[in-house]
């Protein structure tokens, strides 16, 4: 029996459509690249990096590339580098937000960043005419191992990990939580949140809030140029946080040693032990300390525009309309605060 054409194109567009997806589905199957060096180093330069860890001596890497283009990526490896290779100059990337746009030079390999030498100027938008492409990377890393994880706009999240991980994004968040050994986390616009670590530990933020809980480390630094830093739960030697714009708020936190300064914003701390040295410095906000009643120290305190409250008794030994000088109990410790405009209050625990 003849078939007629509309009933031939039906059935063309039957088999368009059953295959379609089949291809697509082919095309985002994960690619497993085994690594293997003293360092490695992966580059992304759109999409998410995900760390877990692994048994074995072998970093492995699963790259599922994503997007309407997203089979035009190269996969690239080799002394110890994973770097995922994107053709063109604009990409479209809506994860990012349909007003964000994102703006980096990119070496031919595929690398950038640090290590950019001369490359092309790539943009990366939320919205708009551009290239479908990124890649999602899942690494698999034994204990012990040393990684360096660049990406450019997407997120970086690091899971029951244990080893040396430096980790950085030029516009995207870092999310890590029960991670153990040396860590330092970088983003250049982006949020970086840390639940539970044992270990070094450096954080730093051009724009973007830091938030850690359960820290155990020796000196811990954490630098932001405009966002708030909230730690709940640290043990360690020394703190040293510098924020340009942000609020600062530290409970339960056993540190020896305490430095804050901020350009702007309140400062709220909260020790659990006695402090050898807190230093804080603040152009416009609030300080208020909050220690257990055998706080001692050597007490220097000074507001252009601010009053001054404290809960333990104050030997003073200068007071003047911009501040005091003075000592709490034994006297061993040293508190310094500062504030151009701002009430300071001194606080026993409950």
């Amino acid at each position: 029996m003849p078939v007629s054409p509309s009933r031939r194109l039906s059935a063309g567009l039957l088999a368009l459509a059953l295959v379609t997806p089949a291809a697509r589905m082919a095309a985002q199957q994960p690619e497993r690249v085994e690594l293997s060096g003293s360092t490695i180093t992966v580059y992304n330069l759109i999409g998410t990096l995900q760390v877990v860890p692994a048994t074995g001596s072998t970093v492995v890497a699963e790259v599922t590339r994503q997007g309407a283009d997203g089979a035009k990526l190269g996969v690239e490896s080799g002394g110890g580098s994973l770097r995922i290779v994107y053709p063109g100059t604009k990409f479209v990337y809506q994860p990012m937000g349909s007003n964000s746009e994102t703006t980096l030079d990119v070496n031919e390999d595929g690398t950038f960043g640090n290590d950019t030498h001369g490359g092309r100027r790539v943009k990366i938008v939320g919205r708009g005419t551009g290239l479908e492409a990124w890649a999602d990377v899942r690494l698999m890393l034994p204990a012990g191992a040393r990684v360096q994880l660049n990406v450019g706009v997407g997120k970086v999240t690091l899971s029951n990990v244990d080893g040396t991980i430096a980790a950085q994004t030029a516009s995207g968040d870092i999310v890590a939580s029960d991670t153990r050994g040396s860590l330092t986390l970088d983003t250049g616009s982006g949020d970086v949140t840390l639940t539970g670590h044992d270990g070094a530990l450096s954080v730093d933020t051009g724009s973007g809030d830091i938030v850690l809980s359960r820290v155990k480390t020796d000196a811990l630094a954490l630098d932001t140029g405009s966002g708030d830093v909230r730690v709940n739960g640290l043990t360690a030697t020394q703190l040293k946080v510098d924020t340009g714009s942000g609020d600062v708020v530290v409970s339960g936190a056993s540190v020896g040693t305490i430095h804050v300064d901020t350009g702007s914003g309140d400062i709220r701390l909260g020790v659990m032990s006695d402090l050898d040295d807190l230093s804080v410095d603040t152009g416009s906000g609030d300080v208020e300390l909050t220690a257990p009643a055998s706080l001692g120290a050597q007490v220097d305190i000074e507001t252009s525009s601010g009053d001054i409250d404290t809960q333990f008794p104050l030997q003073v030994t200068r007071q003047g309309h911009d501040g005091l000088k003075g000592s709490i109990g034994d006297g061993k410790g040293r508190i310094t605060i500062e504030t151009a405009s701002g009430d300071v209050s001194l606080r026993k625990q409950p």
